[in-house]
């Protein structure tokens, strides 16, 4: 109940802005409706690689968890103690993969025998699949000074500078965007300005920009752009952009990092770019990183994720951000007040998958590029009309109809429910004007192509 007393309110009532629905959580009732009422359900939402992690991320992982190292087990704050201390005992213990196997193998009396099972599954992983030199063991056990340092040099295709760049460990992305706005508050004030692609996009920067009460404006990003809006360039103070895109899957190109680059240089724009998607993307996508490094007065950072690396590491929340050391400084000094750093073990495992799997990796990136042609050609074949064709992650986003199962679209969200109600297929109604679906799903079998098939065949859109 609130109350007003003189000019102040008093009593129990939400504080924040109005509005903020969570479109995941309506795209969860819908389909709970959906189940209830017989319909089943063919998954192309969210944008969660399904599974678990990479079986040598969880056997870092437990190792890490088992290491007797108060550093392991600690604070992180805006370093990775732990993951250093983990790396330099495992090179210290000389231990073999072989004696690994063995121990996993020898404690069939403590555990459960599908744990034994996993642990040989995983020798035949490390010493097949991976064609590791058991003679060269001590490479696996190289240590790690930096964590962040060596997470992002997995991202990028050159060796950045060791001077004017600053690295950051992150427990994930998405806190990283408050503390990324708040890094530049200061400087600019009330009157800070931000321009982000959250508008069709995700859509945290602008959340947090309306929560602190700065002014946002988003990019036009249209199929006439190509998602790449250098013709809409404004001065603003911290200029937030997501390449590889979601919702687009467009790609950055060099000549668009340098137009970028030199505008946000000449007028003191801090510049940051969210590459959570960089690991699934075909080599001519272009990072940041990669041309920011030639702008010596430009204020820059890029963040990356293990969480969209497409074996499912989503979970584990770990990241890194790299850029020009006043902005990276900036933001460690902001992150170093607000959290304590990720869990250590974590960190081992997705390192561990970057250093010993990188091909698994990039196998899952063949996979989703393999759906989502799939995927494309069946909307198409059954007039649906896409905005831009993806180039990469798992997303792809389409025009909205004007009519679908005989009836007027009111805008994403009426199409979404229809799709789901009537045909179990589930999308992210992003934009009232597009809908966005995700081929995380083992969308290549029989049945569920299927379902696809059939689902746009009843649709029946007209445009």
């Amino acid at each position: 109940m609130k109350q007003e007393i003189g000019k102040r309110k008093v009593g129990r009532y939400s504080r924040l802005p109005e509005g903020g629905v969570n479109i995941f959580a309506e795209v969860k009732a819908m389909r709970k409706a959906a189940e209830a009422g017989g319909t089943e359900i063919w998954n192309l939402s969210i944008g969660q690689p399904v599974g678990s992690a990479l079986l040598i991320a969880r056997f870092m992982n437990v190792l890490a968890t088992m290491l007797d190292n108060e550093d392991v087990h600690g604070y992180q704050d805006n370093g990775a103690p732990g993951v250093t201390a983990f790396f330099k005992a495992l090179r210290k213990s000389h231990i073999p993969i072989a004696k690994i196997a063995n121990r996993i193998s020898g404690a069939a009396t403590i555990l459960p025998s599908n744990t034994v099972r996993e642990g040989i599954d995983l020798l035949s992983f490390l010493l097949g699949v991976m064609s590791i030199d058991t003679d060269k063991e001590s490479q696996w056990a190289k240590e790690c000074p930096d964590f962040a340092e060596e997470f992002v040099q997995h991202h990028v295709r050159i060796g950045l500078p060791d001077a004017n760049v600053k690295y950051l460990p992150l427990p994930g992305t998405k806190p990283a965007f408050e503390y990324i706005i708040l890094a530049c508050r200061n400087s600019f004030g009330d009157n800070m300005e931000v321009m982000s692609m959250s508008e069709p996009g995700y859509p945290t920067p602008a959340t947090m920009c309306e929560y602190l009460g700065i002014p946002h404006k988003t990019f036009p990003l249209t199929a006439e752009n190509q998602f790449l809006p250098t013709d809409h360039l404004e001065v603003c103070d911290l200029m937030m952009m997501n390449y590889p895109n979601n919702p687009s899957g467009q790609i950055a190109t060099l000549e668009f990092w340098y137009m970028i680059c030199d505008f946000c240089e000449k007028n003191g724009i801090r510049l940051f770019n969210d590459a959570a998607y960089a690991k699934l993307a075909p080599e001519e996508n272009v990072l940041l990183s990669e041309v920011a490094v030639d702008y010596p007065d430009l204020s820059w950072a890029e963040s990356y994720s293990s969480s969209k690396m497409g074996c499912n590491l989503t979970g584990h929340r770990v990241g890194a951000v790299v850029g020009s050391t006043d902005f990276v400084g900036d933001i460690a000094t902001i992150k170093g007040n607000c959290d304590s750093g990720f869990y250590a073990p974590a960190a081992v495992g997705v390192l561990a998958v970057l250093r010993y799997a990188p091909e698994k990796i990039k196998e899952y990136w063949q996979t989703f590029q393999r759906r989502q042609e799939l995927f494309f050609g069946i909307a198409t074949k059954y007039g649906m009309q896409p905005v831009v064709k993806p180039k990469s992650t798992f997303f792809n986003w389409w025009e909205l109809p004007k009519k679908a199962f005989g009836v007027n679209i009111e805008d994403s969200k009426h199409f979404n429910e229809l799709v789901i109600s009537n045909t179990g297929l589930i999308g992210v109604h992003l934009h009232p004007e597009c809908i966005r679906y995700a081929v995380v799903e083992d969308i290549e079998t029989p049945e569920f192509i299927a379902a696809i098939e059939s689902g746009f065949e009843k649709a029946d859109v007209k445009y």
